[in-house]
């Protein structure tokens, strides 16, 4: 009996046997995230890692058995390659990012463009970088040599070996069949609730263990993630026809042509702007129009996320983050708002230098350019877009004649490229446009080196530059009856209290890091006509400047200012009405937002 047991045994392990290099460095690389965060800030997740060993001895196991069945030694070196530089890249993202690969860093740079991506690379791979991640892709190369080279085989304690393989492959086996439901969670919010779901213990959470997952789990992860993340864009796209079709949806109390004018900035910090009290002039326009009477500066709004895509997708739709339906708080069964001003009568146009129509492939790209949206919404639209703002608005008001005012009431969006990291590609590279050196830069903080401070200066000119794009298209609509509201996406990092200047790592927990990602700049601009036929609305929007307020109601209050009546109307829910009511914000991620003021 004990002889049968042992040839089974045998015959179990032998892949193993055969190839215990080729094993070994499977898992190791597997193992590759835990590791960095141990080593990177010396914390290890002790539960995860032996989970993620038990489920990198499955996957290393059933390799071992494809090498040993196909006797080849250039699979062996393939295959260790390819896991190596997975493990690679597992651990560069996490050392330059601060946190593992997950489904926001892949849908983040599905979505993005390639000026984004060469953002990204001039912030973060340095040429110390470079050589590092270069130096790491020939020690990978080596050891895939040395493993499809060895020769080593296992022939002492077969019993010890063989039954500690096996019960690493038995507990990977359950772990994975722990983890395999997601793969029929047809949901996204259910796929949210099983990823947040701890079993009583925090840093057992599935969120975790898929984070720092092997590979093959966690790509298993992502994918699911992401593509339920289209299928929710699919559920949205569905719904605006039918919404759309409702002929009882909407109409105007407007009898003039009044114009209400959006101005979606990008990654602009609240606290560095002098609308708020920055040291440097940075707002000087905005500024004056304040000064004029003109300009009403809204002290404590946010924004629903602090990425482009989750902040648009909130802002853009008629949802209500802290509703008591859930159905209304997320923003994919909710109405596209344009929408209802165009029911209502309204011209309705949109301009992005963000995203050209053409691409309507990423996430933001299929939110303002369906093809239903396209068709029925839009009465004109950018097939274009420039390197910077200022030559974007021009092109614009060219093509499409913006200098006279429309006869009809217009809802007209601008989606700027504003102050993206890193600034100082989005800002014209003459004299004319370089205010700020780092010279006017404090170092005032230990990490605030030479560098550092220009990319803040750089930061400074941009928004300086970007104060003379919104002056220039509130010049647009001064001589009619206007309301222009401005306000950026989200905030962004640079270097104000961390060494580490990065928007991806995220801290909820932290109410410093809630108030430079969420806290935003909003104002709102009324021309004097509007002012003055309109003087009880002109004061409504003044009595509500200090108000706690989030963008994800930003279509409830152009209702108000539009005279939108609708059985989406929620008076309730817009900022400038005297019903409003608010309530405790919280994110898009579902974080709370901390109410107290700083």
């Amino acid at each position: 009996m004990l002889d049968k047991i042992r040839k089974i045994l045998r015959a179990l392990f032998a892949p193993v046997a055969s190839n215990p290099l080729f094993f070994i460095a499977i898992v190791i690389f597997s193992l590759s995230c835990v590791v960095a965060e141990a080593v990177a800030i010396g914390n290890f997740r002790k539960w995860i890692a032996v989970y993620d060993l038990m489920q990198s001895s499955v996957w290393a196991y059933l390799l071992s058995w494809l090498v040993y069945m196909w006797d080849k030694r250039w699979l062996k070196g393939v295959i260790t390659g390819a896991w190596g530089l997975a493990a690679l890249v597992e651990i560069a993202h996490f050392l330059l990012l601060k946190h593992p690969l997950d489904v926001q860093s892949v849908s983040l740079a599905l979505d993005t463009n390639p000026r984004e991506i060469g953002g990204f690379f001039r912030q973060f791979f340095t040429p110390s970088v470079i050589v590092a991640f270069a130096v790491g892709v020939v020690v990978v190369t080596v050891i895939a040599i040395g493993v499809s080279r060895s020769r080593m085989r296992v022939t002492k304690l077969m019993s010890v070996w063989s039954l500690l393989t096996i019960a690493l492959v038995l507990g990977g086996v359950w772990r994975i069949a722990r983890i395999a439901p997601m793969l029929w969670i047809d949901d996204i919010d259910a796929f949210t609730i099983w990823a947040s779901q701890d079993s009583g213990n925090p840093e057992l959470a599935n969120i975790f263990q898929m984070d720092y997952a092997d590979p093959v789990v966690k790509s298993a992860y992502i994918a699911k993630g992401i593509s339920l993340e289209r299928h929710v864009y699919n559920h949205w796209a569905r719904l605006q026809p039918v919404a759309f079709a409702d002929e009882v949806m909407a109409a105007s109390s407007t009898a003039d042509s009044l114009q209400i004018v959006v101005i979606i900035g990008e990654s602009f910090i609240k606290s560095h702007s002098s609308l708020y009290g920055y040291h440097l002039p940075v707002n000087p326009r905005l500024e004056k129009e304040k000064a004029d009477s003109a300009l009403v500066v809204f002290s404590d709004m946010i924004t629903a996320g602090n990425f482009t895509n989750m902040s648009i997708a909130n802002l853009m739709s008629l949802n209500n983050l802290t509703d008591d339906d859930p159905t209304r708080r997320d923003w994919w069964q909710s109405v596209y708002f344009p929408l209802v001003f165009k029911k209502a009568g309204w011209r309705v146009s949109l301009f992005t230098n963000q995203y050209d129509p053409q691409d309507r492939s990423s996430d933001l790209g299929r939110l303002f350019f369906d093809p239903f949206i396209i068709e029925t919404c839009y009465d004109a639209y950018n097939d274009s877009q420039e390197s910077y703002d200022g030559d974007f608005v021009n092109s614009m008001v060219a093509q499409h004649h913006l200098a006279a005012p429309p006869s009809a009431d217009a809802l007209t969006f601008w989606h700027l490229k504003g102050q993206h990291f890193p600034a100082r590609q989005y800002f014209p590279d003459d004299a004319s446009h370089i205010r700020f050196t780092m010279s006017d830069i404090p170092a005032d903080k230990p990490w605030l080196d030479d560098d550092k401070r220009q990319q803040v200066a750089d930061y400074a000119n941009a928004t300086l530059y970007n104060d003379s794009i919104v002056s220039s298209i509130i010049d647009l609509y001064r001589g009619s009856d206007a309301v222009v509201v401005y306000f950026s996406d989200h905030g962004e990092e640079m270097w104000d209290t961390a060494p580490a200047g990065n928007r991806n790592k995220q801290q909820p927990d932290d109410a410093e890091w809630m108030h430079r990602q969420f806290d935003i700049p909003f104002v709102v601009w009324m021309s004097e006509s509007f002012r003055g036929k309109y003087p009880e609305m002109a004061d409504s929007i003044r009595r509500a400047a200090d108000r706690p307020g989030s963008l994800d109601n930003l279509g409830q209050m152009l209702f108000h200012i539009g005279g939108i009546r609708s059985k989406y109307l929620r008076p309730d829910e817009s900022i400038i009405s005297d019903s409003y009511r608010p309530s405790p914000r919280i994110s898009a991620q579902g974080y709370p937002y901390p109410e107290t003021k700083r």
